[in-house]
């Protein structure tokens, strides 16, 4: 599986993560979905990136 598909997903649990916190008053849960999301983004951005430089090639 690709670095930006794996992203996309773990941006997607992040954010299921981080909503399910809010909803249920669980800070450290919604915390931990928010950090989710950002290594998930920035993996997709490492995953584009090695794209890129795989097509200068």
């Amino acid at each position: 599986m690709s670095q930006r598909v794996k992203g996309a997903v773990q941006q997607a649990r992040g954010s299921v993560k981080a909503a399910t916190g809010r909803l249920t008053g669980n800070t450290r849960l919604e915390l931990e979905g928010h950090a989710d999301r950002l290594v998930g983004a920035l993996r997709r951005a490492a995953g584009r990136l090695r794209s890129r430089l795989n097509k200068l090639r």
